[in-house]
Parts: structure tokens; C-alpha cells; sequence
């Protein structure tokens, strides 16, 4: 049985803080890669990181 890599869902969150457009999804091997990943792409908006029903992180731009 082989390894299967967790899919992660990037959620940008607009400035009233509801969720705007469609998520992005990425394979990633664990949070801390969804994590570096959120930090590279992040622009000026927030950005959501789930994994399945789980909330991973919220990724402000600040926080670059």
C-alpha cells in the first residue's frame, strides 16, 4: 500500500472576510509545506489553508 499525499485547499479571504472564488488545491506532504507554500503565493488578501474538514492556518500578509 502506498503513501498517499494529503490535498490541501487555499482559500483567498477578501476584505470583508468571506472566502472570494474558488479555491486553489495542492499535494503537499504535511502542514508545514501548506504552510511555506501559503507564504510564497500570499499576495494582499489572507489566505485560509485547509486539509479536508480541518483548518490548518489563516496566512495573513503581514505575515510574509
Amino acid at each position: 500500500m502506498g503513501y498517499v499525499v494529503p490535498i490541501y485547499r487555499f482559500y483567498t479571504v477578501g476584505e470583508n472576510g468571506h472566502i472570494s472564488g474558488p479555491p486553489k488545491d495542492y499535494e503537499l506532504p504535511d502542514d508545514a509545506a501548506a504552510l511555506r507554500r501559503a507564504k510564497l503565493i500570499i499576495d494582499q488578501h489572507t489566505i485560509e489553508v485547509w486539509q479536508g474538514i480541518r483548518t490548518v492556518a489563516r496566512v495573513q500578509p503581514d505575515e510574509e
